[in-house]
């Protein structure tokens, strides 16, 4: 692909790309069933209520 092709339309296709891939990701994860050891946690309230917070947050020492 020549450099002006790139700059002018070429960038576009990683961002196309991308968007069938998160198409198909949602529609996997749609259709999938959750595992049983999951199912068991959510069903006793184990699961954790802000997740994100949990991995991003700050370490107890």
């Amino acid at each position: 692909m020549e450099p002006a092709d790139w700059e002018a339309w070429g960038w576009r296709i990683p961002f196309l790309v991308s968007i069938l891939l998160v198409g198909i990701s949602l529609y996997v994860r749609k259709n999938m069933a959750e595992s049983p050891l999951f199912a068991q946690a959510k069903e006793k309230g184990e699961t954790s209520r802000n997740p994100l917070k949990e991995a991003l947050g700050k370490r107890k020492t």
